[in-house]
């Protein structure tokens, strides 16, 4: 068995991971690593994760170009972090948004919402989002792979600034980082929404928004006072997109592992 002795590599399945003895099935992508990067054969060992938390030891059974067969040996679920946590992000410039996806699923984010606001100067035509959406997709997955995620995050389609709002507000407190008068440190406003959190106030999910290079409009932050949403600031310089992005969901993720 030529994995005896070495870390056990490890892939993701679309499929649910149940019970031990179960034969689950790696699409062509993985199957193509697995046995052409990797080199692996049957009767050879890997870990295989469902992205929803639950990791299994597995066996090869079978394997071909076009996908492979396992048996799940054992399984280990390791659960949903404390707090669900999802970053809605105004499309940057061209070359970050790809870094951005990357450094989500790395840090540990549950979701990752891209939005298009009035100042966003990056847009997809509809022609081209199905591709786009497939290369965030297999970032996503390699990522995971890369960092030891058992939970892989989940991506939308973009959407506009109201659309994210509105929807993000349907099951999660929703924070905007913004350089106003009106925003708190993100220092005191932990303090306070951590004291919530543990009480069981409110929901268990929190959304933050980041916008453009060019910040949210005059009426983008209407709206956000008219709905209520809270304005937070993580200093006082003014930040680049990725800069804050990393800044926020850093610290997010570390308070609530």
């Amino acid at each position: 068995m030529k994995t005896h002795g070495r870390r056990l590599r490890r892939f993701f399945s679309d499929s649910q991971l149940s019970r031990s003895g179960d034969i689950i099935f790696l699409n062509q992508s993985e199957t193509h690593h697995l046995r052409h990067a990797l080199r692996l054969q049957r009767g050879d060992r890997c870990l295989v994760v469902d992205g929803e938390g639950r990791q299994g030891e597995a066996v090869i059974l079978d394997l071909d170009d076009q996908k492979t067969t396992l048996k799940v040996e054992k399984i280990a679920w390791e659960g949903m972090p404390s707090l669900v946590i999802r970053a809605i992000v105004a499309l940057p410039q061209k070359g970050k948004m790809d870094f951005l996806v990357e450094k989500a699923q790395e840090v540990g984010l549950d979701g990752f919402w891209p939005m298009v606001t009035e100042r966003t100067e990056v847009r997809f035509p509809d022609s081209k989002v199905g591709k786009v959406m497939e290369r965030w997709e297999r970032i996503t997955q390699e990522a995971a792979k890369q960092s030891g995620a058992v939970n892989r995050m989940e991506i939308l389609a973009p959407q506009s600034f109201s659309q994210a709002v509105e929807r993000a507000q349907k099951d999660s407190r929703v924070i905007v980082f913004h350089p106003s008068k009106e925003a708190v440190l993100l220092k005191d406003w932990l303090t306070g929404f951590d004291a919530d959190f543990r009480s069981k106030k409110g929901p268990g999910a929190l959304s933050f928004l980041l916008g453009p290079e060019g910040g949210f409009s005059a009426q983008e932050m209407g709206i956000v006072r008219e709905r209520q949403c809270e304005q937070v600031s993580l200093g006082k310089t003014i930040l680049k997109v990725d800069t804050a992005f990393l800044a926020a969901s850093g610290i997010l993720r570390l308070w609530f592992p």
